[in-house]
C-alpha cells in the first residue's frame, strides 16, 4: 500500500483485534451459560447441570476453554448467538425464541456489570492510535457487541476518546458483514471505500471489507490462524500496531 496511497479512515473491529478475546470471552460466557442452566433446568430434567453446560458451550463455539475461530461468540451478536442456542435446546426452553434472545443478551449485560474484568489490549493500541491521529486518519469501530458492553470495553483501555465512529449492535444496523456501520462511517466523513482499511481477526471480517470494497487487513492476535486469513485479506499482519508499516 504506502504512503503514496491515501489512507484517511481505519474501521476496526474490537475483540481479537484491539482486545484479547479468549480470556475475557470465556469468563464472561462461562457465567452466562451458568446462569441459562439455572434457569431452565428441572429436576424432571435429562440433563445433568454439566452436560446442559457443555452443550451450549460447545453450540457458542467453546471447545476445551478455547473458542473456535469460525464460532458464533467469534462474530455474531447476542440475538444472533441466542437463536443457536435456542434451536439447540428449545426443548428446555419455556420462553419464545424472541423472549430468549432478551434474556439471553440481559444475561450478558448483567455478566458485564457485576463482574470484575480486564480489557487486555493486543498491542500498544494508544501509540497506535496517536500516530492514527497525528496523520489525521479517522478511527471507526464495527463490533458484534452492544453499546454498553462496547462503551465499558473501550473506557477501560482509555481509548473511547479515539473514535471517531463507533459502530455496534443497536438494532439500527445490520451486523457484520453487511456494510451498513461502514456506509455510515464513510458516510460521516466524506470517505471513499477505498480509502478506508478495514482490521479485523476474523475471515468474516474480510468478507465484511469485500462486501464494503475497502482495503483488508486480517490480523493474528486473535483467532484466526495465517492459513485462514490466507487469500481472504490484503494484508495480514501480527496486531494492529502493524498498520503503521502498511500506510
Amino acid at each position: 500500500m504506502g504512503r503514496d496511497m491515501a489512507i484517511r479512515g481505519i474501521m476496526f473491529d474490537k475483540d481479537g483485534t484491539l482486545l484479547d478475546f479468549n480470556r475475557l470471552w470465556i469468563d464472561i460466557t462461562n457465567i452466562v451459560v451458568a446462569n441459562i442452566c439455572d434457569r431452565y433446568l428441572s429436576s424432571e430434567s435429562i440433563y445433568s447441570v454439566d452436560m446442559l453446560t457443555q452443550r451450549i458451550k460447545t453450540e457458542l463455539g467453546i471447545n476445551n476453554e478455547e473458542i473456535r475461530y469460525d464460532s458464533p461468540l467469534a462474530y455474531m451478536t447476542y440475538k444472533e448467538m441466542a437463536g443457536v442456542v435456542y434451536d439447540n435446546i428449545s426443548e428446555l426452553i419455556t420462553d419464545t425464541k424472541e423472549q430468549f434472545e432478551q434474556i439471553f443478551e440481559q444475561e450478558y449485560n448483567r455478566a458485564f456489570s457485576t463482574m470484575e474484568f480486564d480489557c487486555i489490549p493486543t498491542c500498544n493500541i494508544i501509540h497506535l492510535f496517536d500516530i492514527l491521529k497525528d496523520r489525521n486518519i479517522r478511527i471507526g469501530l464495527a463490533t458484534a457487541d452492544n453499546k454498553n458492553n462496547t462503551e465499558k470495553c473501550l473506557k477501560k483501555m482509555h481509548i473511547y476518546e479515539y473514535f471517531d465512529y463507533i459502530g455496534c449492535d443497536d438494532s439500527t444496523v445490520r451486523p457484520k458483514p453487511c456494510a451498513d456501520m461502514f456506509d455510515i462511517f464513510c458516510e460521516k466523513y466524506n470517505l471513499k471505500s477505498d480509502e478506508v482499511i478495514i482490521c479485523g481477526d476474523t475471515v468474516n471480517d474480510m468478507i465484511f471489507a469485500g462486501n464494503c470494497k475497502a482495503h483488508s487487513a486480517g490480523v493474528l492476535c486473535g483467532l484466526t490462524e495465517y492459513e485462514d486469513m490466507c487469500g481472504k485479506a490484503e494484508y495480514i499482519i501480527d496486531n494492529p500496531e502493524k498498520l503503521i508499516d502498511i500506510i
